[in-house]
């Protein structure tokens, strides 16, 4: 009884055209290996740019985010300022003055938030940036090799 290798049916069902692989061989064997160094250099570049895009639009993002939560506390602020204004003058006697000093406590705990906010954002953004400068960093380096190899393979 012959014996067949695992692959024969798959062989059998579909036969292989010699040709179709030699031409297939040829292609393969006329890439360099600094054809082939060179295009993992460039999408290794490629990507590393578009991390430093994706990083910069995170930065921006991030300031417009925090831009947006201080105009919005700054409202929340003004109109609480408001209401301790109308308790001022509609109430009278010790509820108006527990009253005012409940809103005063809330406009001082908004000030804490805002000064918060800005202590986050200012950590985030540093964060974000030194990421950036690292994977410039990374990007002109692999930019450069990549010129080396260029300038090697006579490209």
């Amino acid at each position: 009884m012959e014996q067949k290798g695992f692959m024969s049916d798959i062989v059998e069902k579909h036969p292989v055209n010699t040709a179709d692989v030699q031409e297939i061989l040829k292609k393969i064997k006329s890439m360099s290996q600094d054809n082939i160094l060179e295009k993992v250099q460039q999408e290794k570049t490629d990507s590393l740019k578009k991390t430093v895009e994706d990083i910069q639009q995170l930065i921006k993002q991030r300031e417009e985010l925090s831009r947006t939560l201080l105009t919005d506390l700054d409202k929340i602020k003004f109109e609480v300022g408001n209401i301790i204004t109308r308790v001022a003058t509609e109430l009278q006697g010790v509820e108006s003055k527990k009253e005012q000093i409940m809103l005063k406590q809330k406009q001082v705990e908004l000030e804490e938030t805002k000064v918060q906010e800005k202590l986050n954002c200012w950590r985030d953004i540093a964060e974000l940036k030194k990421e950036l400068r690292e994977k410039e960093q990374e990007l002109k380096e692999k930019e450069t090799r990549l010129e080396m190899i260029d300038d090697l393979i006579g490209g």
